[in-house]
């Protein structure tokens, strides 16, 4: 309470009387600056699959560089997967395109404005089978020379990288976060493919500048399992994608933008762009950033073992090029 003087000088009772401690005032605390969307992009990188017999991309899709140590790269599942609802080829690597390459273009600068084409890649990770629509790549070689849209395709001479090569590229990467929450503003950010939609019998064209969504955090959905080894087997045996966590986010769904990385203000990915909510345009889902971390592990434990840029027999005939 506040005593008040016949002079009108106002002063709280309990320093007259001592009977408690005048509590201190709790500043709110400052957020820190928000980390801008051009210092994130050299990380966010773009991702085709190479058809060599067709001489074209078939899939195109956006991820990030997770570790710069193994040069490995985190993506949606269905970029490189096949992941139609129903389909006997589902859980297929490389879509199930004989000598299909999975390509990765990179913001060469901060100056350009269009990603190149420069990396090829492998599939080192993922969990499909289990729910979780993503993938960790690592990359195996690099293109001679950069590749841009006007050049005639994605079969350049490459020359492999091992650990030391790897180690030159200077990788960016990004850091993953498990923790959000609730009305959190995030960004996605990716390469838009506009509507997606192609003239019959042209030639895909693969859009190369980035950008990016704003949206905010509306609910973690997890499902409710009571078994998720007899779950993860019944989805199989009928061949359909039932995840079992997403984070909710509200915010407009951009074609081209799969596995892209939604950041929050620091600049750490929260998750990465599943899919968009069939009944709202404005709302999407994330693989959160606890089932990548998982992933990552997995991936990282692989990187000992050799990789190779083509197909051999003895790599796992999971991981080969239908």
């Amino acid at each position: 309470s506040t005593i008040v003087c016949r002079r009108g000088h106002r002063v709280k009772s309990n320093l007259l009387c001592g009977t408690c401690k005048e509590e201190p005032v709790v500043l709110p605390l400052d957020p820190g600056p928000i980390i801008p969307v051009p210092e994130i992009l050299q990380s966010v990188v773009l991702i085709g699959l190479w058809d060599p017999a067709a001489r074209q991309i078939r899939s195109v899709g956006s991820g990030f560089v997770v570790d710069k140590k193994f040069g490995l790269i985190a993506t949606a599942g269905h970029v490189i997967f096949n992941m139609e609802e129903g389909s006997r080829h589902y859980g297929t690597p490389y879509l199930g395109i004989e000598g299909a390459k999975v390509v990765i273009g990179v913001m060469p600068d901060k100056e350009k404005k269009n990603a190149v084409w420069r990396y090829f890649a492998q599939i080192l990770a993922d969990d499909v089978r289990n729910n979780v629509d993503a993938c960790i790549l690592r990359i195996t070689s690099r293109m001679e020379s950069d590749v841009d849209e006007e050049s005639p395709g994605c079969d350049t001479p490459e020359l492999e990288l091992d650990a030391s090569g790897i180690k030159e590229q200077n990788l960016n990467k990004l850091k993953l976060e498990t923790h959000f929450e609730l009305e959190q503003a995030v960004r996605i950010i990716g390469y838009s493919q506009g509507d997606g939609k192609e003239e019959p019998g042209s030639r895909r064209r693969i859009i190369r500048s980035p950008d990016f969504e704003r949206g905010y955090v509306v609910r973690l959905f997890s499902a409710n399992l009571s078994d998720d080894s007899s779950s993860s087997s019944d989805s199989e045996s009928k061949n359909t994608f039932s995840p079992r966590e997403e984070i909710v986010i509200r915010c407009r769904t951009i074609v081209g933008h799969s596995g892209g990385p939604c950041v929050n203000d620091d600049g750490a990915v929260v998750g990465i762009l599943s899919r968009a909510d069939p009944t709202d345009p404005h709302r999407c889902f994330l693989v959160p950033g606890t089932q990548l971390k998982q992933l990552l592990r997995r991936a990282k434990g692989l990187c000992s073992r050799p990789v190779y840029s083509t197909p051999r027999d003895d790599v796992p005939a999971r991981y080969k090029s239908m």
